[in-house]
């Protein structure tokens, strides 16, 4: 790790934000704005990898193509990959793993988005009965070590690293990935940006924040996210479970409890939110976390809170 910190000097660098609006909350307005038009505008191309987990369920790796047309990784290359985890639309054309991709490119990168089940994605395959949660760490295993294997592994001798990327919910997912793999973990190093660190603590906080605005919308994403998924999972359901999860989505206004409370957790196994987030908790992980992370958030980040 010291060696790695002097290395990338990592305690010269300073990050500089990237300003779109006076205040935060038109801040946050114009990011959709500009999200909303590049998704629109600007020619996107993926090279889609489709998973099969052992559960049944399908996730996918969506890899960027660079402007040379080269898409998934070359087998026996020495190209480092980065996998980037979006945050709670799942979605591979989020501007903020946009953004990262496009500059990793410029420094031999080759960069993947990891696609959950129940991601906001129209041509990913639903053949599971389950949506992406910060508990679904053995989806995020079984994934990167298929990546590993068939793409970091020639001959049966390592060519080339994997990193990873996480953003909010995928930060949360990766985190715990990491704590539960501990030293069998296939990354070579990681990134955590935004991560909600103990949701139970930073509950109160995200309810009157901006006048729980953000918590409120957030949690109308989180919704309209899982209906969609929902209904393309209604032939793999059992109808009266799916009646009742659809019952509480199209009458959920109050933002992300209910969602979590009578959909994520009992399709997971648990009670309800409380013990949901108890187990979904990544403070409980960081010190099983057994390869180089760096984290970012800001101190008063209305999901992780300082």
């Amino acid at each position: 790790m010291n060696a790695f910190i002097r290395k990338v000097k990592l305690t010269d660098l300073v990050y500089t934000p990237w300003t779109f609006g006076v205040l935060p909350f038109w801040q946050s307005f114009t990011y959709m704005i500009k999200e909303t038009l590049t998704k629109k505008l600007m020619k996107l191309d993926f090279d889609r990898e489709l998973i099969v987990l052992k559960d049944g369920g399908t996730c996918a790796v969506y890899w960027n193509v660079d402007s040379s047309g080269a898409g998934r990784p070359i087998i026996g290359d020495e190209k480092p990959i980065l996998l980037l985890y979006p945050g709670i639309s799942g979605c591979h054309k989020n501007l903020y793993t946009l953004l990262l991709a496009w500059e990793a490119w410029k420094h031999g990168f080759v960069c993947g988005s990891m696609v959950f089940q129940g991601a906001e994605v129209d041509d990913l395959p639903v053949t599971g009965q389950r949506v992406n949660s910060a508990v679904a760490w053995d989806d995020a295993t079984h994934m990167t070590n298929y990546v590993h294997e068939k793409y970091c592994m020639h001959n049966k001798q390592k060519t080339r690293n994997l990193y990873a990327y996480g953003v909010s919910l995928g930060a949360q997912l990766l985190a715990n990935q990491l704590g539960e793999e501990g030293k069998n973990s296939k990354y070579d190093g990681a990134i955590l940006y935004a991560v909600p660190w103990n949701f139970e603590q930073s509950w109160p906080f995200v309810l009157k924040y901006g006048g729980g605005f953000y918590g409120w919308a957030v949690g109308q994403a989180a919704n309209l996210v899982v209906k969609e998924a929902m209904t393309k999972m209604k032939g793999n359901l059992k109808a009266e479970v799916y009646e009742r999860y659809m019952a509480v989505l199209k009458s959920n206004w109050e933002g992300l409890a209910p969602v979590e409370d009578h959909v994520i957790a009992p399709m997971y196994g648990f009670k309800d939110r409380l013990a949901y987030n108890k187990v979904a908790n990544v403070v409980q992980r960081i010190s099983k976390i057994m390869v180089p992370t760096f984290a970012l958030h800001a101190k008063d980040d209305w999901v992780c809170n300082e």
